[in-house]
């Protein structure tokens, strides 16, 4: 396997052993989308981006999930 192949494995190895935190369903994720949301309507150029969307864990109300909010702009 050449180094790239080698750190790649290395970093795969790093990851599986990495923590996963994961929170109960907190309502304030719908919240801080929505201010990024904004942010985002504000900045972009509005041919730019069609739609803003919430995806991922923390969109789903109740659902556990990693306390990291994830937006797709299409």
């Amino acid at each position: 396997m050449n180094d790239s192949g080698t750190d790649m494995e290395a970093r795969l190895q790093e990851l599986m052993q990495e923590r996963v935190h994961m929170l109960p369903y907190d309502p304030e994720w719908a919240v801080i989308f929505r201010r990024e949301e904004s942010f985002l309507k504000e900045v972009l150029p509005t041919d730019l981006i069609q739609r803003i969307e919430h995806i991922g864990s923390t969109a789903v109300p109740g659902s556990s999930a990693k306390p990291t909010i994830d937006i797709r702009g299409k």
